[in-house]
């Protein structure tokens, strides 16, 4: 089982409508993708915004009438991808068999009729909540007013671009290009300790009502595909796996990666020796091409 070919030949054979086609990731996910594995890190409540959220699930080839959670064929394919025994030979294939199977039980494969439509509803919910929260923030125009004696010590391209106020004084938003370099520059404690407290407030009171039906949705998404909370969904495909595991001491993980040290060598060990038949070592001996490199016949 190769990383790729898998890909192509389930398309094939499934009736995908992409068969044959190369999936772009901006529009289509496959298989179909659930918001705990694609949320953008500027959708996560509390921080700045670096993208836009992903795309409802109603776009794109995951969401089409054949292929929709719980569909025929997104259970066939499920089905084949599980029955598929993954190569010891080849990590990478066996990592992108886990990570496929993830991605169809997030979407609901494997589970009751009513709880993978259940999935499919909270999946579009959780979507146009995220999206929601995102756009408050992009849409907040927060900051503070200062005087122009206030921009001492700001460079200069900065304070050229910033707005000024009905009453003619300079106006520093919350966003990172006007938000990080008065942070490092200006001089006034209190002006830096306003910007700061108007920046953790970010489209408050607008995501108000927005975040407690998110995390009920995350959280209700998470208890119906089997997991006890969003935190061990959001982290079963990450290093850590799950809370407990984040909540250990840092000594124990160490003990952890000790012991996987010492069972798996180093992947340099399983090279072969190289092979000097017909050559000289460096004290001028023949070498056996049947032994190993520093062994002299």
């Amino acid at each position: 089982m190769t990383s790729r070919a898998p890909r192509a030949a389930w398309r094939r054979s499934s009736g995908c409508p992409q068969a044959g086609a190369r999936c772009s990731r901006a529009s289509t996910s496959w298989p179909p993708r659930s918001t705990a594995d694609s949320t953008p890190r500027g959708s996560r409540p509390g921080s700045t915004p670096t993208r836009r959220a992903a795309p409802p699930p109603a776009a794109g080839w995951a969401s089409s009438p054949s292929c929709a959670s719980g569909s025929p064929v997104q259970g066939k394919l499920h089905a084949l991808v599980e029955a598929t025994a993954p190569d010891e030979r080849d990590p990478g294939a066996a990592r992108y068999r886990a990570f496929l199977l993830h991605r169809f039980r997030t979407a609901g494969a494997g589970l009751a009729e009513p709880d993978r439509v259940r999935v499919a509803e909270l999946t579009a919910e959780i979507a146009s909540l995220e999206q929601a929260f995102v756009a408050n923030i992009e849409a907040d125009r927060s900051g503070i007013a200062i005087a122009e004696a206030d921009v001492d010590g700001l460079p200069l391209d900065l304070v050229a671009r910033l707005a000024r106020t009905a009453d003619g004084r300079l106006r520093v938003g919350t966003a990172p290009a006007e938000r990080v370099p008065f942070m490092a520059y200006a001089r006034s404690d209190t002006l830096r300790r306003q910007l700061l407290e108007a920046f953790g407030n970010v489209a408050n009171p607008a995501n108000a009502p927005v975040l407690p039906q998110l995390l009920r949705a995350r959280h209700e998404l998470a208890r119906t595909l089997g997991h006890g909370c969003w935190a061990n969904l959001a982290l079963a495909r990450s290093m850590a796996g799950s809370v407990d595991r984040v909540r250990k001491p840092p000594r124990s993980l160490d003990r952890e990666r000790a012991a996987r040290a010492r069972a798996q060598p180093h992947p340099a060990a399983r090279l072969a020796p190289p092979r000097l038949a017909g050559r000289r070592s460096a004290r001028g001996l023949a070498v056996d091409p049947h032994a190993g490199a520093g062994e002299a016949a």
